[in-house]
């Protein structure tokens, strides 16, 4: 998704920062600016140096794939994980465990469920498991 850049008109702070999309607001001189408590909302004051605006519109576009899922696709059949174009190849305990781990999501997983996860055989060690 694009980042917009919009403006940022005090009078109209309910209706801007109600937006649910990435946002960079730009602030004049003098103007205050908005305090941005969405993740997909930032602000730059003007005028602002190019590579400033163009960090702010990379991160918050980073932040909306995160936030929708996009950043970080994981093929649990060969351990792959991509994290935005970034590919990496993780070793087999480490693709266990990520894979044990993400099919509890959202759950509190004991050490002992991801031993047995892991190591079904109960050949692991817990040194082995902090350690990954």
């Amino acid at each position: 998704m694009e980042v917009e850049t919009l403006d940022w008109e005090p009078d109209r702070a309910a209706e801007l920062l109600s937006r649910d999309q990435p946002t960079l607001f730009m602030v004049g001189s003098g103007v205050e600016g908005p305090l941005c408590s969405n993740p997909l909302h930032d602000w730059v004051r003007e005028p602002a140096a190019d590579e400033d605006v163009e960090l702010r519109l990379q991160t918050l576009a980073q932040r909306h794939a995160a936030l929708n899922g996009s950043a970080l696709t994981i093929e649990l059949g060969d351990g792959t994980v991509r994290v935005g174009d970034k590919v990496e190849v993780l070793p087999p305990l480490e693709a266990d465990l990520l894979t044990a781990l993400l099919e509890r999501e959202s759950k509190v997983v004991s050490r002992q469920s991801l031993m047995t996860a892991v190591w079904p055989a109960g050949d692991g060690d817990r040194n082995r498991l902090d350690a990954a």
